[in-house]
């Protein structure tokens, strides 16, 4: 799945600064701040996950050209928000023989480069999206909330039925779900929802959008 994968790569990449990977006797693994000597179970790349996931989602609807522009851009755009935020910074003497470096708009100080900081993440959202556009067909999404969305469709029902297979016409009996609400479901890549309950809900009718992220 997306979420597997995502998590594998994470799990390979490399750690921002000052972050480190630690394996404890039990073969556990933690993080490490050396700059604060926090530590934590969360991979601190995991921010990214969310925003790496969608792109998943929006490729799946996509063919392998507008796929690889989706990506292209997502790209361009991260590389010019670190550029940015890498101008930000300026180094300072803090010290005879040892540099700082200075956040121009904040005045916060950190010991740890700021490329050091920014680019591990940047390299991994880049290959992970990368991967992403060249993922077949079908490739389910990880479990995410979707709003069911009448307001292009404008259906005069109260609300969309269950589907106990990914065929529109094998509708589960009452309750459905009502225009509006928010549902959990893993998209299927192929233009259906699965629910945790195992029914299926169409991402579209009649060509028209009615589940949205």
């Amino acid at each position: 799945s997306v979420e597997a994968f995502l998590r594998h790569a994470m799990g390979e990449a490399a750690l921002p600064a000052p972050w480190e990977r630690v394996t404890d006797e039990q073969g556990r693994t933690f993080f490490v701040d050396r700059g604060s000597g926090r530590t934590t179970s969360r991979n601190p790349l995991e921010d990214a996950l969310p925003e790496l996931e969608g792109i998943a989602f929006t490729c799946a609807a996509l063919e392998p050209p507008q796929r690889r522009a989706c990506v292209a851009a997502w790209q361009a755009r991260w590389d010019t928000e670190v550029e940015a935020e890498l101008n930000r910074w300026h180094a300072v003497n803090s010290a005879p023989g040892e540099f700082r470096f200075r956040h121009r708009e904040t005045g916060a100080l950190s010991r740890t480069h700021p490329a050091q900081a920014l680019l591990p993440e940047l390299h991994f959202k880049r290959s992970a999206a990368k991967h992403l556009a060249t993922l077949p067909p079908g490739t389910p999404g990880a479990p995410a909330n979707y709003v069911l969305d009448n307001s292009v469709l404008q259906s005069q029902t109260v609300g969309m039925l269950h589907r106990s297979s990914k065929q529109k016409e094998d509708v589960v009996p009452m309750p459905g779900t009502q225009w509006g609400s928010i549902v959990e479901g893993a998209d299927q890549g192929d233009g259906w929802l699965r629910l945790d309950s195992g029914v299926f809900l169409p991402t579209e009718m009649n060509g028209v959008p009615v589940l949205r992220p």
